[in-house]
Parts: C-alpha cells; structure tokens; sequence
C-alpha cells in the first residue's frame, strides 16, 4: 500500500480479544547500562571485522533480547557522533536483514493513534532505534551547521523509507531456531563478503522470537517523510523519493484513460512538484527528469515529456547508470509508438535492451520489428530474451517491472555506502 503524505494518522487494528489505546508519553531517562559482552563483540566485529555475520546474527535476536541487552543511544556520548551514527546503520541493516525494517512492533497496542511525526514506540526496535539516533543527529548538526553529519542523515532517510516501501515479507520464523527469523544460509547482504560460519555454531537459540505484528511499513513511509520533509527538505535525492511516493500508479496512457477522466488536471500533479523542486536543484538529476517525464507522457500526452526522457538518457548514459537508462530509451520508445511512429520507436528500444536485457524492452522491440517487416529479427530478440543463446541464462530484474519500487531496489547500494560513511572509509 502506497502511504499517503499527509500527517495525523490514525490506525485502529480491531481485535474480539482487546481493545487498547496506545497513548505516547515523553521517555523518562533511564540509568546508564553497560551493554552484554554478546551486543559488544557483534558491535565491535561490525565496526571492525566480519560485518556480514555480524548484522545477521543480531537481526537474529529476539526484541525483548536487543533491548535488554544492545548499547542504548542514551548511554553514548552525545558527541560521539562516530559511535552514533554506527549504531544507527547496526540497527537499520538487521532490521532489513530480518525483513521487519518499520513494521509494527509485537508488543504494539490493539489500538494504535500515530501522529504521522518520525518513528513512535510502537515501532519495531530497530528502525525505532536508529530513527532515534538519526533524529538527535540531525538537531544537533544543524544547530553546529555540520554538512556531513546532515549528509549521512538523509542517506539514511532514502535507506530507511526505501526500506519501509518494500514489498517482501518479513523472514519466516525458524522453528529450528527457537523461533527466530530463518534468514537462510544463501542471504546476501549488500557489498559484504558472505558471512563466515559462526563462532558458536552449537550456541542456545534466543528463547523468544519476533512475532507476527500488524504491519507499519505505509505509516513508517508516512512519519519518516513528514520528518524528513521538515528537516532535510533541500535534497534532490530525498525529493524524488518523496515523488516516486506521491507518483500515480498507471505505467502507460491507456491505463489512465481507463481509470481516470481525462479532465482530471491535478492527475500526477503531487509528484510533479516534488520532481520539479529536485530540478531546481539539480537539474541534470537523471531521475527525476525520468520520472517527471513519465507522468507528463502517461498522463497528458505532453510535448515535454519527450526532451525530459532524452535529457534523462543522455545523463544516465554518461553516468553508465543502466537502470535509468533502460527506462528512459524504453519511455522514448513508447513516446514515438504512441505517436504511430514505430520506425522511430525501435532504435531507442534497441537502446533500452543495449542497458538492459530485460523482458519488457525486448518484447517492445521484438513487437516494433516484427510490424515494420523485420519479422526474423524481431523473432530473434523474443528468443534472446531468454538467455543470450537460448534458455539457460538467469533472469533479469526488469527495471520497468519494478518502477514503483525503484528506490528499495536501490537500497543495497545506498546501505552500503552508509555503511561507508559510518565507518569513515
């Protein structure tokens, strides 16, 4: 479900069994606490050693264990911002890796009343967490005018509502395991070497496990954006996010004209701010000249929409960014074949299976060949779509499949290098 921008949210999960108000107050501060000798070891190897097993194991632990027993932010030096900001990666990789990254937590309320303002206590502990972090990071560098540190906050802001819009499940539970989430042994995290087996293969499984809860992934999108639109609104990349959010769903013009009235003026017109405030900025910003021109195209029909895509293409190009790329030729290509100028369409759909050598570009210039008399090419295309010589190859992600979700799957890339940032590389 797309999250809506606004704020004052209010969620109500009925229940024959309950009916619980949950009602925020202010968090009393508590006595500092060491952290178990368990979180420090993990802790250390992420910051210094074998990250991969590190995040895996600790998005293994139970909710009641990480709070029992991890660094809590209060119990750091507010200007230790190395040590924060590493924390907050910590919790954000194993809340992804364990695939509950924004979901409610288990222990919410039957009855839940959000503000729509950051990430509230009813929130899982990871992405709780490290919004936490984040949210003290961000007033204090503001107030000190410190660029990198507001940098590293809204990368993770595109980390943190990427990760709340995707659309997978969270992690099975693992019987096996005592019921914590099964991640598997195949599990590949982003620019991280595969894990190393653990250390203690035969240790005791964690005695209590993350269970199903209702799931928060729209109203985590919700408060992080209303948060992030407050404090870090000048960003072009947080600006496309924020209208790849607000961007209709139809892909091409007949599923508009089928769902909507064609004098529906205000049709896209939320994105197409964000998209032109990001412009503002950056105006060579590939994706948002891709993603501006797209509404333009399925929505109006709009001249414009033609020079954005070749704008978009010629940056993405240069940029050997394939997966802009990819759509924009394809966009192009769609352009002209709605026009009725298929012999135009096919050199930029030849384009997009050049980036990419994905489905829906080699069925659109298998179709475009075979219906402007080049039938045994076009049928080629369709057989290469396949695998480069027949059946055999792996699959491609399709860029064009996934554009609704084209920021989470960037996501690996974008953690990453805030893993980077966090360590100082």
């Amino acid at each position: 479900m797309r999250a809506s921008l606004g704020v004052g949210v209010v969620v109500t999960l009925l229940s024959s069994a309950s009916g619980v108000t949950a009602i925020q107050t202010p968090a009393r501060s508590a006595p500092a606490r060491t952290p178990s000798a368990a979180f420090t070891r993990l802790f250390d190897a992420y910051r210094r050693g074998d990250e991969s097993t590190a995040i895996l194991s600790f998005a293994r632990w139970s909710e009641a264990r990480v709070m029992a027993e991890a660094l809590r932010p209060s119990d750091v030096d507010p200007k230790d911002t190395a040590t924060l900001e590493a924390l907050a990666v910590f919790h954000t990789d194993a809340g992804i890796a364990s695939g509950r990254f924004g979901l409610f937590s288990a222990s919410a309320p039957t009855f839940l009343s959000l503000g729509g303002w950051g990430l509230e206590d009813v929130f899982e502990v990871h992405s709780r967490t490290a919004y936490t972090i984040v949210n003290s990071l961000v007033t204090r560098a503001k107030a000190a005018h410190d660029e990198r540190v507001l940098q590293f906050a809204r990368l993770w802001y595109i980390v943190a509502i990427s990760g709340c819009s995707g659309e997978g499940p969270p992690a099975p539970l693992d019987a096996s395991a005592g019921g914590a989430p099964s991640l598997g042994p195949a599990i590949a995290l982003p620019g991280l070497s595969p894990p190393s087996p653990p250390s203690r293969p035969d240790a005791a499984p964690d005695d209590a496990a993350f269970l199903p809860a209702p799931n928060g992934h729209s109203f985590c999108v919700e408060g992080l954006i209303a948060k992030a639109q407050h404090d870090l609104k000048n960003d072009p990349d947080l600006l496309v996010l924020f209208g790849s959010e607000a961007e209709p769903a139809e892909m091409t013009q007949a599923q508009v004209a089928a769902r909507h009235t064609r004098f529906d003026l205000m049709y896209g017109q939320n994105a197409i701010w964000y998209f032109d405030d990001a412009l503002k900025i950056d105006p060579d910003h590939a994706e948002a000249l891709l993603r501006k021109g797209h509404v333009l195209h399925v929505a109006r029909n709009d001249p414009d929409a033609g020079p954005l895509f070749e704008h978009a293409l010629r940056i993405a190009r240069a940029d050997r960014n394939r997966t802009v790329w990819y759509l924009a030729a394809l966009f192009l290509g769609e352009v002209y074949e709605d026009h009725g100028q298929l012999d135009r369409a096919v050199p930029y759909y030849l384009d997009a299976v050049t980036a990419i050598r994905a489905h829906t570009a080699s069925i659109a210039l298998g179709q475009a060949l075979v219906r402007t008399g080049h039938a045994a090419e076009g049928w080629a295309v369709g057989a290469r779509m396949f695998g480069r010589e027949g059946l055999g190859e792996a699959p491609v992600v399709d860029p064009y499949a996934e554009y609704r979700s084209l920021e989470y799957l960037q996501i690996d890339d974008r953690l990453a290098e805030l893993r980077d940032m966090a360590r100082g590389r």
